[in-house]
């Protein structure tokens, strides 16, 4: 089974219609969350995930700016974001957020995923890198995968049986500029492919 494992869109359709054009043979897809904020095809990009018909999709802190409030400060191209998608996005892509839970516990092809944006502690809003001293922890949770977005860089960490995930960013690469990142996850092989696309626009 190929799992799509994509997070961090914020608004770039351009970025998602060029990795789901480029990408064949998946079973699934999971969506980790922004599909809104920084840019400004918001209905677009969420129209064409709505699209996808296997598929779990969460909720990411802009996407949750969006339908209810700031829960922190934040600099002002976020909130200038966030105003934009609150004015542009359309009634029926609103109510699709709204629909979206915080995180999700998922057994495909028998393995046991738990997935959120930010982290098993803070679902929407906290930042995981390779040198957090909570992937341990996060570890023995009893899952196969874990999977989380947010930071826009990705990483795989393997501890204790259990890989742990950030595909890194479909619409804002932070590790590398004009990247388009995702990444497969092949349930046969147990194996990850980390994908990362030049943009062709």
């Amino acid at each position: 089974m190929n799992i799509l494992i994509l997070s961090d869109i914020h608004a770039n359709f351009k970025a998602l219609r060029q990795l789901l054009d480029n990408i064949k043979n998946i079973d699934y897809t999971i969506c980790l969350g922004d599909y809104t904020g920084y840019g400004k095809e918001v209905n677009e990009v969420i129209n064409r995930i709505k699209k996808i018909k296997n598929k779990t999709c969460v909720l990411g802190n802009h996407d949750y700016y969006v339908i209810k409030n700031f829960t922190r400060e934040v600099n002002q191209r976020v909130v200038d974001g966030i105003n934009f998608a609150k004015e542009s996005l359309s009634l029926e892509n609103i109510n699709w957020l709204k629909t979206l839970p915080h995180q999700a516990e998922l057994t495909l092809d028998g393995k046991k995923i738990l997935i959120q944006h930010g982290s098993p502690d803070n679902l929407l809003e906290e930042y995981i890198y390779p040198d957090s001293e909570k992937l341990e922890k996060f570890s023995n949770l009893n899952y196969d995968y874990i999977f989380f977005g947010h930071t826009h860089r990705p990483m795989v960490y393997e501890i204790n049986n259990t890989i742990l995930l950030n595909p890194g960013s479909v619409g804002q690469s932070r590790h590398k500029q004009n990247k388009i990142c995702a990444a497969i996850l092949n349930t046969n092989e147990n194996k990850i492919n980390l994908i990362e696309q030049d943009c062709n626009f």
